[in-house]
């Protein structure tokens, strides 16, 4: 298997060596068609002027960290051993490991998704229905906290007396100065409103 460096993130496709555009056509024609023969120092020339490039493409379709990148390069440049054909130059070449290493990253792409998905499907049929339970009951007894928040201060405390500390209607009517009905009275209206409020959230 082949093995990757970072020390060859620095090289591009070599120009400066070759005279001109013609010239570099033909250079890389002539890789290309030995590395179709399955001439490995050919393809060993080619690695070590296209690792960046491939690295770059791989980035660029994936905006993935470096060690995901090196492992796109590393099965691209598997995939280009195997599938190259002769070219007709420079420009084909770049095309064609833009396409095949494109190809590679979207294919890890998917795979890295259908993987995540599984991962949370396995996540959510393993956890104890219990957890559940306690889940919606924690969100529920948020959403009451808050409308009781919302209410008048006096009310909110008579409604803390009659249900946190079991207080009876007649020794908060003593407290508040009002009749025990009108104290009964006040508490069910705010729970008929908190009710109906629950009953408008579920609904929509």
């Amino acid at each position: 298997m082949l093995e990757f460096s970072l020390s060859h993130a620095d090289q591009t496709p070599p120009r400066a060596e070759i005279a001109d555009a013609a010239s570099v056509d033909s250079h890389w024609a002539k890789i290309s068609r030995r590395i179709a023969t399955g001439d490995s120092a050919a393809f060993e020339q080619f690695f070590e002027a296209y690792f960046q490039f491939t690295f770059d493409t791989a980035r660029q379709a994936t905006g993935r960290d470096a060690q995901t990148c090196l492992d796109i390069v590393q099965e691209s440049m598997l995939k280009l051993m195997r599938c190259l054909k002769p070219l007709g130059g420079q420009n084909e070449l770049n095309a064609f490991v833009r396409v095949v290493t494109r190809s590679v990253a979207y294919d890890w792409l998917r795979k890295e998704t259908r993987r995540q998905r599984a991962v949370a499907r396995l996540e959510s049929e393993t956890q104890d229905p219990r957890d559940q339970r306690s889940l919606a009951d924690e969100e529920q007894l948020r959403w009451l906290e808050e409308q009781l928040q919302s209410l008048d201060p006096q009310l909110r405390q008579i409604i803390d007396w009659r249900y946190r500390w079991g207080w009876t209607l007649q020794a908060i009517a003593s407290k508040v100065g009002l009749q025990p009905g009108a104290v009964d009275g006040r508490i069910q209206r705010a729970l008929n409103k908190i009710r109906q409020q629950a009953e408008g959230e579920r609904d929509e």
